[in-house]
């Protein structure tokens, strides 16, 4: 919320985490899964207000709190014409889970993966 409101200083930022309530109806606004799936949190947000869902650690994107936030603004469905207009975007250092659990429930493509091991092996080279 701190980074937003830096980068962004004309936007209303609100904070949906522990005690403090977000009013549904700031430019941005910023939660953790556990608050926004606690109670009725959820369910304060309509999902048409919504342009984008930014997804941190998005490898955890399948398990079922995600899932029913998701859900929420109509992003697990992957029929066209069951989907929201809310743009979803993940972001994580790693895309594996050791449930075996697939993210393609989730995420229709990743668009930027690096493997570390590319990575170290360019740093070898410097």
């Amino acid at each position: 919320a701190r980074h937003c409101r830096t980068l962004y200083p004309d936007k209303d930022v609100d904070v949906e985490m522990g005690a403090q309530h977000a009013s549904g109806l700031a430019d941005i606004t910023v939660a953790s899964v556990q608050s926004i799936v606690s109670g009725d949190r959820l369910m304060r947000y309509d999902p048409s207000r919504f342009k984008l869902l930014l997804v941190d650690e998005a490898h955890h994107i399948v398990a079922p709190t995600y899932l029913e936030i998701l859900r929420h603004f109509k992003l697990a469905d992957k029929a066209k014409e069951q989907q929201g207009e809310t743009a979803l975007v993940g972001v994580s250092a790693t895309f594996s889970r050791s449930d075996g659990l697939r993210l393609g429930a989730a995420v229709d493509h990743i668009v930027y993966h690096k493997y570390v091991a590319s990575a170290l092996t360019k740093l070898d080279r410097c």
